[in-house]
Order: C-alpha cells, then structure tokens, then sequence
C-alpha cells in the first residue's frame, strides 16, 4: 500500500512539474487553423445586408431606386466584412463626423471613399481636401472665405454649404485627409470651431449666419505615424468626430489569399491545371499549402502584435501593405526585413531587430507554442518585476542612459541647410524617376519644411523666402499626393481584375475610363505609363 501511495505522489508530481513548464499554444495560431472562410460574412457575400444598411440610412427618400451594391462595388467591390462597413456607416448616421486613424496601408482610403459614395451617391456631392502642413490660413481662406478688393468671397466649404440646404433631400459629405497635419481650429476659424462644438452657438461671417446643415457629414483622416504635425486630443474630437482606430486586419490578409486561391482552383475546375501558366501553378500550391498560410497570416498578426508591446502601435504595417505580396515560403526573409525596417524608420528611440521575433520563429518551429509562457517563466518574470533580480535593475538603468544619451545627440545634430528650394527639386526629381517612394519623398519634404520653419524663427532667412518656398513645396506635397492615391486605386483595380489571368472587355474599359477621369489630375508621364500598362495588360491577358 506504501508503495502505491509513493508511486502515485511521484506521478502526480511528474505531471505537475510537466504542467507548470510546459508552454501554451497561442490563442492567435488557434484561431487561424479554426478559420472558416464560409462563415466570414463579407460585403461580397451580404448584398441583401448592404441594400437593406443603404434604405436604412437614407430612409428609404431616395426618389428613384438606387442599387447600393452597385454604388460601393464601382470600380470592385473591396476585401472587407460587412461588420466593418456597417460599424463606420451607423457610426457616421448617428454622429455625422467621425475620425479614422490608423497605419500606412490599412485601406483607409478606400474604406472612406466607398463610405463617401454609399451616404452621398452622386460624386458631386462629395468634396474632399487633402491637408499638408504650414498651410492652415491659407486653407481658412480657401474653405471659409476671404476679402478680395473689399468684397467678402465666400470659401467652398460655405458655397458647399449653401448646396446641402438648397437640397435637403440629397446626402452631401466632406473628406478632410490627414487632418493631423494641420490645426483644425485655424481652419474653421475660432467662432465656427466653437459652433462645431456646441450648434447653439451662432457664427456670422460677412453678416451673414452660418448653419452646418443637418444633412452633412465629415470624415477626417489621419495616419497614426511619424509625420503628424498636431497631437488631436479630446478638444479637436469632439469638434471634428470620434475616433475609430483601423487595427491591422488579419481577417482580411487572409480574405485576400483566399480569393486568389478560389480564382484558381475555379480556373482548374473548369479549364484543368493545364490551363494554367507556370508561376499560377506554383501560386496555387503556395495558396493551398495551409500550414505555409497560416504562419504567414500568424507572422503578420504576432509581429505587430510585437511591435505594439516594444515600441508603439503607431509603427504596425497593415494587410494592404507591401506584406500581403509576401506570403510564398521562399519570401520570409523579406517579410522579416520588410517590418524590421519600417519600424526602424519611424522610431528612432528604440531599434527594432531580428531577435525581437524570436518569438515568431518559436512558435512556427513548435506549432505555435509561446516561449516563455509556462508557469515557472510567468513566475520568473513577476519576480523580476518585484524587484528580485538586480539584471532588471541594471537593465532599466541600462535603458534610461540610452535615452537620456539619444535625446543628447539628436539635439546636438543640427545640419545647416544651404539652398531650400534645390533640395526640393531634388526631392521632387527623385520621386520622379522612382528613386523615392511617395511615403519618403513626403517625408523628406516634411523635414525640409520643418528646417525652413526654424531658421525663419532664427532670423536666418526672411519671411518671404520662407513663404515663396512653402507655395513651392506645397506644390510639389499636393502633386504627390494626389498621384499616390491614384496610383494605388490603379495598382489596386489591375491587381483585382487581373487575378484570374484574364482582363475582360469590360473590365478594360472600366480602366480606360478610369485613365480618361485622372488625365489631368496626375503627370502626363504618369498617365501615359499606366495607359502603356492597361494596352499591353490587354495585349497580353485580353479576353478578345
């Protein structure tokens, strides 16, 4: 019976030591290999959802009938679930300015502009503004209005206004991008951001009283990143909407993917593998490897997961980044490097390093277990933070002089800047021959202006100067800007109508259309590489 009682004590306390040091599956990887596309509810797949949304908010006093699906889908229908959607539509009909924020390639763009069209319907109804630093008064003026010769000019945001209460019927919306970058309250002017504020609150301007109309509505944008010029706070949201933060969105990267791999295994069912050319063949078998997906999509989620607990989530990349290209097996390495040096270039206090993912590679090399996460580790750490060990001292000590010497250094560096307006050309050269992307090219035109703004406080060049390079970088900021969002929208309607390998007679003309909307809004040398483009994409992958 002793020996019993012993053998049973030893057993129990084998298998309690095995419990406490053995590690947990993360909820992230258990999640992903439970993932049923089928029961993802999408706007794809809700058009019964999307229409019935539309009556709702409009109240069913459209004069004709207006087929929502259709009003979002022109030209696609995008990767999203309607949940989403629907979040930012009852959002906007119960609050009518809201704020979206959030990291480079998070679909903002898109998200607002299929918003914009589902509450005003007709584009004209819809005006937009692109804000850039330094250019607050200016941007008074242009929306609110000025004096000229002693008559008062309306903006046109008032005109714009006027139209929304000449047309009580009709939806009109307004789209403020990057507002961060500006002071809102400049903007408005004091007495209408008091009237944002509080409605009771009435605003004359040239004797006349200015009314937000009940039939408007805002969306303001912001990049939660480097190159916000004004820290928004409860003071500015509560003039200028809500803020909704768009999180990195896991579920959509693997929406994508998913739709890729349907296309072809359609193409296959009808047609055979035979039909396929070389490099969908291999696609198709990255695509339907699952274990290869589902540690790309844990890669994505976990590092920026990694990412928001060691430096900040304002330095996450998004699912419509250069990552989603990333997810064949031969392509880790530049998934690796393609988040290591992103976060390195937005946040100079802390390096971001390979090791800092040693937690990734653990869990993909033992099927998604998280290092450290046994109960002996857990207690190791609560120990560490109580005090016990002299390593974490040292550490934060360790810590706080790198800071303190950072800081010391970063004041210390000072360039003395020659000749302004040359290094704005040169900015501006390099974006053209695509030695900058638009995002450092706007970057180091940011900079460029922040270096003005000192030395124009510093008294080392007069205040024109200053001025007659801030109209001359502003030029240059809006022009890139302007050809970013329309190059994405291309690169995005070529990625999306050439995912089976063909472009439809009506899918050409939809970007022949396209091109004829744009000409004059982007370079000529922009526009005739993408008509090359559309031409040799039908030339090559026509369906004639």
């Amino acid at each position: 019976m002793r020996k019993i009682i012993i053998g049973v004590l030893v057993v129990l306390g084998l298998f309690g030591l095995w419990k406490i040091t053995r590690n947990i599956v993360d909820p992230i990887w258990i999640n992903l290999e439970q993932l049923d596309y089928s029961k993802i509810k999408t706007l794809d797949n809700s058009h019964n959802n999307i229409q019935s949304l539309f009556n709702d908010f409009h109240n069913n006093t459209i004069g004709k009938k207006t087929d929502a699906v259709e009003l979002i889908s022109d030209p696609y229908m995008p990767i999203m679930e309607f949940s989403k959607f629907e979040l930012y539509i009852k959002a906007l009909k119960n609050e009518r300015r809201i704020v979206i924020s959030g990291v480079s390639g998070n679909g903002a763009t898109t998200l607002i502009s299929k918003l914009a069209k589902f509450i005003a319907i007709d584009d004209l109804r819809i005006t937009n503004l692109i804000c850039t630093p330094q250019f607050d008064l200016i941007y008074n003026k242009e929306l609110i209005g000025e004096k000229v010769d002693g008559k008062f000019r309306k903006g046109k945001l008032l005109k714009f206004w006027e139209e929304c209460l000449a047309h009580p019927e009709n939806k009109y919306i307004a789209i403020f991008d990057d507002i961060d970058k500006v002071n809102p309250e400049t903007i408005f002017g004091s007495d209408l951001w008091e009237n944002l504020f509080n409605p009771k609150y009435k605003q004359f301007i040239n004797g006349e009283e200015v009314v937000i109309p009940d039939n408007f509505y805002m969306i303001s944008s912001t990049l939660s990143a480097i190159g916000s010029r004004n820290q928004l706070h409860n003071e500015h949201f509560e003039r200028i909407g809500r803020v909704y933060y768009l999180m990195p969105n896991t579920i959509e990267m693997a929406l994508y993917l998913n739709r890729k791999k349907e296309k072809l295994n359609n193409k296959i069912a009808k047609n055979g593998i035979e039909s396929l050319e070389k490099r969908d063949r291999i696609e198709i078998e990255v695509l339907n490897d699952k274990k290869n997906i589902i540690e790309y999509l844990y890669t994505f989620q976990k590092t920026n997961q990694i990412i928001e607990e060691k430096i900040n989530k304002n330095c996450q990349l998004a699912q419509w980044s250069t990552l989603r290209k990333y997810y064949y097996p031969k392509d880790k390495e530049k998934l690796h490097n393609t988040f290591i040096s992103h976060v390195n270039a937005f946040s100079p206090d802390m390096i971001f390093e390979k090791k800092d993912l040693n937690p990734v590679f653990y869990a993909i090399k033992n099927n998604g277990l998280m290092p450290k996460s046994n109960k002996l580790a857990l207690w190791f750490k609560v120990f560490k933070e109580w005090g016990f060990l002299t390593e974490f001292v040292v550490a934060i000590c360790f810590a706080l002089i790198t800071a303190l010497l950072s800081i010391y250094f970063n004041t210390k560096r000072k360039k003395q800047v020659t000749i302004f307006l040359t290094r704005s050309e040169t900015i501006y050269s390099n974006y053209e021959n695509r030695e900058l992307d638009s995002d450092a090219a706007l970057f180091k035109l940011s900079e460029l202006k922040g270096e003005i703004e000192l030395h124009t406080k510093n008294n080392k060049i007069s205040f024109p100067e200053a001025i007659f390079f801030h109209n001359s970088v502003r030029s240059k900021v809006n022009s890139i800007e302007i050809s970013k969002n329309i190059n994405a929208t291309f690169l995005i309607l070529m990625d999306v109508f050439l995912e089976d390998g063909i472009l439809s007679k009506n899918e050409y003309t939809k970007l022949m259309s396209f091109l004829n909307k744009i000409e004059n809004n982007i370079p000529k040398k922009d526009y005739f590489k993408m008509k090359e483009t559309v031409i040799a994409a039908w030339d090559n992958f026509g369906d004639k």
